[in-house]
């Protein structure tokens, strides 16, 4: 009765952990722009001429501005949609400056948003690298470091996993031991011990190469990240 009761209490407590990071993921309110695009987000403060958000999926990033003429409508975490269709769809003229908030950057896994354009992480870098900050840049440099490191490893995974491959169907011959020169049923050469062994080797050697891979690109997203962090809090002095 004590391990049923015990059991139980677990099984409530998960439900009751899921159920709110289900609530959690879902109070959220959206963005629905004029450009079709959406965006998850946090409202932080609305006003006659714009809005100022967080994204979602980061809300301890830095804070984004819209413009209303840029919004079609929201919808809040509550169900109530506001629309935005009365404000003109006006755009900047080309000698207004362009706002210290639309220079962020802010970091979505191996994504980046930059003026509400999702970019890769070269691109990413080529804009930080624009600031010429040494320490910036010094961050730019390792991030790179780490993503040559983890190409090297990459290919070198890829091209053991062939070899090994190969050799344990006996297309490549590595090792000291000659293929026995018997053939099976369907007429094709039976591999030796010793190759079909090294084969096996090759591939173990081809999974290593991998697993320290995917360690560099952990490494190099998270570099990445810290350099958007030094990045954003550059251009907003």
């Amino acid at each position: 009765m004590v391990i049923f009761n015990s059991l139980n209490m677990k099984y409530i407590v998960l439900c009751f952990a899921l159920l709110l990071t289900a609530l959690n993921s879902s109070a959220q309110d959206s963005i629905f722009k004029r450009s079709n695009e959406s965006v998850a987000a946090k409202i932080i403060e609305i006003n006659s001429t714009e809005i100022k958000y967080k994204r979602a999926d980061y809300t301890d990033g830095p804070t984004f501005v819209l413009k209303n003429w840029e919004i079609k409508y929201i919808k809040y975490a509550n169900g109530v949609i506001e629309s935005f269709e009365n404000y003109s769809a006006t755009a900047p003229t080309e000698n207004q400056p362009i706002p210290k908030n639309n220079l962020f950057i802010q970091p979505s896994g191996k994504y980046y948003y930059y003026q509400g354009i999702k970019i890769t992480e070269p691109d990413m870098l080529a804009i930080v690298d624009k600031v010429n900050d040494k320490k910036i840049n010094l961050m730019v440099n390792k991030t790179n470091d780490k993503k040559f490191v983890r190409k090297g490893f990459l290919y070198g995974a890829i091209t053991l996993g062939i070899a090994g491959f190969f050799t344990s169907a006996g297309v490549i011959n590595f090792s000291n031991t000659p293929s026995s020169g018997h053939t099976g049923r369907r007429g094709r050469t039976l591999v030796s011990a010793g190759q079909r062994q090294t084969g096996d080797y090759l591939m173990l050697a081809a999974i290593a190469c991998e697993l320290v891979s995917i360690t560099f690109k952990i490494q190099e997203i998270r570099h990445a990240h810290i350099t958007v962090d030094a990045y954003n809090k550059y251009v907003s002095h």
